[in-house]
């Protein structure tokens, strides 16, 4: 195996597992079809982007910076086009995804109050009940209720 790799042919070989990995880039991005919407310039779109992936991330430790970094734009940046998309600043939109999550998962009753916070990225239960109460206007345990009436 390793004579191979120094021979003639190495180079060959290496351009076509390049290639390769292009065209599997390329399947996963076609795949995705993401969304385009021409009004959005191009640092709206990567934090556009980045807001719909978030969805699927809101148990991560997110701060600002590692926000406006994953949607690879500057801190003031991202906090304006996010500000720009939402109407809100992107830890006030973080905090409001994160309790519409957890309103879906308290409307369910599986899991206890303290496993839906921490699921849902809150470091406390004491936290998630006051940022739940304050977005919600009742606590946790009041809202599980409403539901199963």
């Amino acid at each position: 195996i390793a004579a191979s790799r120094d021979g003639p042919l190495a180079a060959s070989r290496l351009t076509l597992l390049a290639n390769e990995v292009f065209v599997c880039l390329m399947e996963l991005l076609h795949a995705q079809n993401p969304r385009r919407k021409p009004s959005l310039t191009h640092g709206e779109r990567s934090v556009a982007m980045f807001l719909d992936r978030l969805e699927d991330a809101l148990d991560e430790p997110w701060t600002l910076e590692l926000m406006a970094e994953e949607a690879g734009r500057a801190r003031t940046r991202f906090a304006h086009h996010c500000r720009k998309l939402t109407n809100r600043a992107p830890m006030g939109y973080l905090q409001q995804q994160r309790v519409e999550m957890a309103k879906r998962m308290l409307a369910d009753n599986r899991r206890t109050i303290t496993d839906v916070a921490l699921d849902c990225g809150f470091a406390s239960s004491a936290y998630f009940s006051s940022v739940f109460r304050r977005h919600v206007q009742c606590s946790p345990r009041e809202y599980r209720a409403r539901q199963q009436k």
